[in-house]
């Protein structure tokens, strides 16, 4: 008779145990539902983090190759203005030469060989791309 007055006073604290039981399980399966979407999320992350460490290179591909133009056409126009500085100077020199000769009432033939020497540089340059 005792044991079933245990017993019977044990009921309500079993069923509140029980109930608890399931709650717990619940929130367990709601964590588990929510870790997979968050490792879901994560996933989308990685891959979007790829794609965008892909466009970077790409691009900073893109930019070693215009700096090395830059730098081939900076070489370029060092040469080019070496070209018209040592023309420009030779220009002088016969102008200097002219002047002198006329001052002093003379005049100057220069061969064509030194004509030859003062000649422009060829550009490829235009007028209007200045």
């Amino acid at each position: 008779y005792e044991l079933a007055e245990s017993i019977e006073a044990l009921k309500p604290e079993l069923i509140q145990a029980q109930r608890d039981h399931q709650e717990i399980l619940s929130r367990n399966e709601k964590v588990i539902e929510d870790m997979a979407s968050v490792e879901k999320e994560i996933e989308g992350n990685i891959k979007e983090a790829a794609k965008r460490q892909k466009n970077l290179e790409n691009k900073e591909a893109k930019l070693s190759k215009l700096e090395e133009g830059v730098d081939q056409q900076s070489e370029v126009l060092k040469e080019k203005n070496t070209k018209v500085e040592e023309s420009l100077y030779k220009a002088r020199v016969t102008t200097y030469k002219l002047n002198e000769a006329h001052d002093e009432g003379g005049s100057i033939e220069l061969s064509d060989e030194k004509l030859a020497a003062v000649k422009p540089v060829e550009t490829t340059d235009t007028p209007d791309t200045y």
